[in-house]
């Protein structure tokens, strides 16, 4: 897994915020304008960009003293460099700040009428959808030098 502050291990890292965009209420909200859907889209993903480096922001100001467990065990990389009175900036930075998104299947449905098992405009379509998602994570990484991610919310 890609870190643009250190190893590329998945190994105690973690996500430390997520954030989910609901994809059917950004469909029904365009009226089938597939246009109208990805200025709501970049909308959101601007949102939630900003709403994660804030989350992360004030992660980043809590105290190792504020975690004394997950600190002293060293769970978080780096965490065992680290005394009482430093600040989890180090630490957090290795971590992902993820957008998350759900409905698919149901966006696509209510943009076009057929989801991406029924028609190859459909399957084109969300994957459109999602790699625009994923270019605005990569996009977000540059700019905050941080580790925007993009998955599927279960």
């Amino acid at each position: 897994m890609a870190n643009v502050n250190g190893p590329e291990t998945t190994i105690a890292r973690g996500n430390c915020s997520f954030t989910t965009l609901n994809l059917p209420r950004m469909a029904i909200e365009s009226n089938h304008d597939i246009n109208k859907f990805f200025e709501l889209l970049d909308k959101y993903l601007d949102i939630a960009e900003r709403q994660l480096l804030e989350r992360y922001k004030y992660q980043c100001s809590k105290k190792v003293k504020n975690f004394p467990f997950l600190m002293g065990e060293a769970f978080w990389l780096d965490a065992d460099k680290l005394g009482p009175e430093d600040t989890l900036e180090s630490v957090v930075k290795h971590g992902t700040l993820s957008i998350g998104f759900i409905g698919l299947h149901e966006c696509l449905m209510s943009l076009i009428g057929k989801h991406h098992g029924e028609s190859a405009e459909a399957q084109e379509l969300g994957l459109k959808i999602i790699g625009h998602m994923r270019d605005w994570c990569d996009d977000a990484t540059k700019r905050h030098h941080l580790n925007y991610s993009l998955l599927a919310t279960p």
